[in-house]
């Protein structure tokens, strides 16, 4: 079975937006505390760009979020 990567990333991207904004946290914050630029945090959740675990890892961290509970949903 092939995975689509590109349906991961557009999944990944909107997950990780939805949680942010359910959080009341601004792109802008979140990529400060992620010492990121706010231009590469916009292509993660535009599903742009494929982010390592070490970034998803860290975005969980700063979003109070579990790695589970951030691909809760998608399927291969």
């Amino acid at each position: 079975m092939e995975i689509d990567s590109n349906k991961y990333l557009i999944f990944l991207g909107k997950r990780i937006s939805d949680v942010r904004t359910s959080k009341e946290i601004t792109q802008y914050r979140l990529a400060k505390n992620l010492m990121m630029e706010q231009s590469n945090l916009a292509r993660i959740e535009k599903g742009e760009t494929n982010p390592t675990i070490k970034t998803l890892l860290k975005i969980c961290e700063v979003l109070d979020i579990s790695l589970e509970e951030l691909i809760k949903g998608f399927h291969i």
